[in-house]
């Protein structure tokens, strides 16, 4: 085992410096205009009252922006790299213990473990300032700790599961709260002897998250981590034809907001719009970012989402057709593109060489990735139909299989039906499951097959 551990070392320190030398470099162009990001001065100045009056995002990465660029003025950008690419080392160790746990050899573990870290997605994001690449690892980093619970029934590797649900919560809105409570849920159901210390190390991990929640139902009477949500689902309506919704305006079924694009400046919405009073407080009271793009955590965008929200479910509930049609045959469409195809990988920052490794690589997208989704989909129901004939299985197996299914298509629902645009960028935080899923079977039905020649030969 220690050998092979070696080996993914150095092969990964050797494809980041590859990457280095065909010319990939760290990019944190995104800190000085991302939407999702507090303004550098912010970050500097006044980082722990800007978090506190952040409702846009979960707070999580912002923290980590400011205390990087307070702590290492000069040498943020050094720093950032850093971090990320022990991410990687992470997501490397994690993903190789996912496909280990799940019965692969350990040849065909680290032989697929290699082929995804070194993959040009992979170092995309590792080499790009934005919070996919840490959830990425955060996800598989608690699918490694779960299935070593459940094998080993270490209170340590529990905790640790649930320190990176924790963090996952409060880096982004797709990982809501109540994913923490079914998967306490689900463990006392596995294991009920145990519910004592299972509710222990779940409390202090789940407080965190759950005070953030609380204190923007306080402030911002929105018991959630975002408040994006309105804009983000009225804009899987955009395919409805302009005369059906001027129909549902005139029958007040919807407001003005639903005449309007969302996310746009508040200029352009003033007049549907009450007055919000300064505070004092630049985080909330700036309309526009530093460089000129609309502040959305502005309290405008509080009112303006759940004028959303409401115009979106009256769109969805009289032309479901429209909103299905754009989930099936857009959204889906892009989230089974490669994830280096994400269309804010700048083509200027990215080496030609790079580029064409990503074509090269995106063979092996369809054929390594993609078939984990349906085996998401077809494996618990296999599972299901031996439990109802009456047949016995490995019931840690059937665990770990549960709850990697439930999470691929918690992901993918969620990745597909609320946001539209960057789709294949959501499926990057499961790649690491799919292609264990996928290996996972592989590797079964080389046993299968291996076992009934052996029997035939006797």
């Amino acid at each position: 085992m220690r050998r092979h551990y070696f080996i993914l070392a150095g092969i990964f320190l050797l494809s980041r410096a590859g990457y280095y030398g065909l010319g990939l470099r760290f990019d944190t162009e995104s800190l000085s205009y991302y939407c999702q990001y507090l303004d550098l001065p912010l970050l500097k100045e006044r980082l722990l009252e800007s978090l506190y009056y952040l409702h846009s995002q979960p707070p999580l990465f912002n923290l980590y922006l400011g205390v990087v660029v307070k702590l290492f003025p000069e040498n943020f950008a050094l720093v950032f790299h850093l971090t990320f690419i022990l991410c990687g080392a992470g997501l490397t160790w994690a993903l190789h213990t996912v496909i280990r746990r799940l019965g692969a050899s350990l040849w065909l573990a680290t032989a697929a473990t290699i082929i995804f870290i070194c993959s040009p997605s992979v170092l995309l994001f590792e080499n790009y300032l934005f919070y996919t690449y840490p959830l990425t690892t955060g996800v598989t980093l608690a699918t490694a700790f779960f299935l070593r619970y459940l094998d080993q029934n270490r209170a340590r590797d529990l905790a640790l599961f649930f320190v990176c649900l924790s963090a996952l919560t409060l880096t982004r809105s797709l990982f809501h709260l109540g994913l923490m409570l079914v998967a306490l849920a689900g463990i006392v159901a596995l294991r009920p002897r145990e519910w004592k210390r299972a509710v222990l190390v779940f409390l202090i991990p789940f407080l965190l998250p759950l005070a953030v929640y609380t204190k923007n139902k306080i402030e911002f009477d929105n018991f959630g981590s975002s408040t994006w949500l309105g804009m983000s689902l009225f804009g899987m309506t955009r395919r409805l034809p302009e005369e059906d919704r001027l129909e549902l305006r005139r029958k007040n079924l919807t407001g003005d907001f639903s005449l309007r694009e969302p996310f746009n400046q508040i200029d352009q919405y003033r007049d549907l719009l009450p007055e919000f009073p300064k505070r004092g407080i630049p985080a909330l009271d700036e309309e526009k970012k530093l460089c000129g793009l609309p502040n959305y955590n502005h309290p405008a965008y509080i009112f303006m989402g759940k004028e959303y929200l409401r115009d979106a479910k009256t769109t969805i509930r009289h032309y479901p057709g429209v909103y299905l049609h754009l989930v099936a045959f857009e959204s889906f469409a892009r989230y089974r593109l490669p994830a280096s195809d994400w269309s804010f990988f700048r083509n200027d920052r990215i080496p030609v060489s790079v580029k064409n490794l990503a074509g090269y690589y995106s063979y092996l997208d369809l054929p390594l990735l993609l078939p984990g989704l349906a085996l998401a989909i077809v494996w618990p129901l296999w599972l299901l139909n031996l439990r109802l004939r009456g047949k016995p299985g490995d019931g840690k197996m059937t665990a770990k299989l549960c709850y990697l299914c439930a999470l691929i298509i918690y992901v993918t629902l969620t990745g597909t039906c609320i946001d539209f645009g960057e789709n294949n960028r959501y499926r990057f935080l499961i790649d690491p499951l799919l292609l264990s899923l996928t290996v996972a079977c592989c590797w079964q039905i080389m046993e299968s097959i291996k076992y009934g020649k052996e029997n035939s030969a006797d």
